[in-house]
């Protein structure tokens, strides 16, 4: 981050640290977006969630309430609780290149 500082018509930089009071995105894993949605699939009627439920969930996790709300979502249209699994299971990375031995 810079800040300008303007002294007698010459513009000076002055390179200021990151602030400490900058809040940062957390990454959920997929175990733990598992048991939100759980909790939330167990508190709420089949397909609909209730009202409240919600903000008892992040209540009792410590996550926000839309974080839950878009756990929620997601799992309702990627298909229920296998929809936190990882997709990238032995298809990520490079290649292997299988080297053929000469004669």
């Amino acid at each position: 981050m810079y800040v300008r500082l303007f002294d007698t018509g010459m513009i000076l930089f002055l390179c200021v640290g990151t602030p400490t009071n900058i809040r940062r995105r957390r990454h959920y894993p997929p175990d733990i977006k598992k048991v939100i949605y759980a909790m939330s699939l167990e508190r709420s009627a089949p397909g609909m969630m209730k009202e409240g439920v919600t903000k008892s969930v992040a209540a009792d996790t410590g996550i926000p309430v839309r974080v839950v709300q878009r756990v929620w979502r997601d799992g309702q249209t990627g298909g229920g609780i296998l929809a936190f699994e990882n997709n990238k299971k032995k298809f990520c990375g490079r290649k292997k290149n299988h080297l053929t031995q000469m004669p």
